[in-house]
Formats: structure tokens, sequence, C-alpha cells
């Protein structure tokens, strides 16, 4: 948790843009209540602001590391939900393989679905 300021790409009054490390869960599971990217950004604004709150409108998995965007008031979280709820925001996933390959670039436009 002390790290996750290095972890921290954008922050303004409302939002929170946060690099997501492989290995760590977005959301409190029942294994991981408190050592998830949820809890570690609430305890983080909580040092600047008591009464902040963090919302989530989009997950990533714990096997994937990446840009995690968050607001920080309910307003901007009502927003943020109706540009994923569109899908009219972009979700860029790169493949990291220690194999050649015989294609530069693969696209996949289907949806994920539940394991």
């Amino acid at each position: 948790a002390a790290n996750i300021r290095r972890s921290v790409v954008f922050e303004d009054e409302e939002l929170l843009v946060v690099y997501k490390p492989v290995g760590i869960s977005s959301m409190p599971t029942r294994e991981q209540r408190n050592l998830n990217l949820k809890c570690f950004l609430e305890d983080y604004l909580r040092r600047s602001d008591p009464a902040a709150s963090l919302h989530m409108p989009s997950r990533v998995d714990t096997s994937v590391e990446g840009l995690v965007i968050t607001s920080k008031n309910r307003r901007m979280h009502a927003a943020l939900q109706r540009v994923f709820e569109r899908r009219a925001i972009t979700k860029t996933y790169a493949l990291l393989s220690d194999r050649s390959v015989a294609w530069t670039t693969l696209e996949a436009n289907r949806s994920i679905a539940r394991d």
C-alpha cells in the first residue's frame, strides 16, 4: 500500500488513474479482503481526505496488469459508468508471450466470457 503513490498515473479532483500490477485483485475477494487495489486506493485517498470515496466503474482481472480509471465522487462515477455502459471507451489488451508468433497483430471482437 505504501507504494501505491508510485502507481498513480493521473490524479485530479475527480479522477484517479492507476497502474495495477499482475497478482493483485481490483476488488475485495473472500481471500483478499484488505489486499486489493480498491482498499489500497481508498487508504491512499483518505490520507488527504478522510471523507473520500472511491468508485471503480471498470476492473482489471488479477492475472492482468494495466491502467484502471476510478472516480473520486458520485457525480464523476455516474458519468464514467455511462461511458462504460455505452461502450464509448476503447479497451486495448496486449499479449506478452515467451514464444515467437507468426502474426504481428491480432484483433478479437468478442466479449470476454465469465470464468
